[in-house]
């Protein structure tokens, strides 16, 4: 037999944690947000007159709207900088192809321009022969 499953919907007001019921269409409140569950369940279980175990919550914590739209910049502004990082990659890899295979340039030489290894420059070339489709279908799994 599946429980029934009552959201919660919590969001902050002044020191308190505010709590609506809506399949009850009441409120309560905690003052920590980790009393927030038991604080619902005795709530709904009052009012339905069942044990507090007797059913599930969903408890949806909300941010106050300048705090979520912070939020949602970060994640854009995260989301930016791992496309630049992949561009960046993408660049670097493009250029010691060019260096190597077009310019002729040692790998002894390219990693010495670029500061980095000569493992590191076979490494790349190795990057820059494989399809960014498949860097990417590698990067997702």
């Amino acid at each position: 037999m599946t429980k029934t499953t009552y959201a919660l919907d919590v969001s902050r007001d002044g020191r308190w944690w505010s709590i609506y019921a809506p399949a009850i269409d009441l409120h309560t409140q905690a003052l920590k947000l980790n009393e927030v569950e038991e604080m619902g369940r005795d709530l709904i279980a009052g009012m339905l007159d069942v044990t507090p175990d007797s059913f599930e919550v969903d408890v949806r914590v909300s941010a106050p709207a300048d705090v979520a739209a912070m939020l949602d910049e970060a994640v854009r502004e995260e989301a930016a900088a791992r496309e630049a990082t992949r561009k960046a990659a993408r660049d670097r890899r493009a250029a010691v192809s060019l260096l190597h295979r077009t310019y002729g340039v040692s790998a002894a030489d390219t990693a010495r321009m670029l500061g980095v290894t000569r493992g590191r420059v076979y490494h790349l070339l190795d990057e820059a022969a494989v399809p960014d489709d498949a860097e990417t279908l590698a990067s997702a799994q």
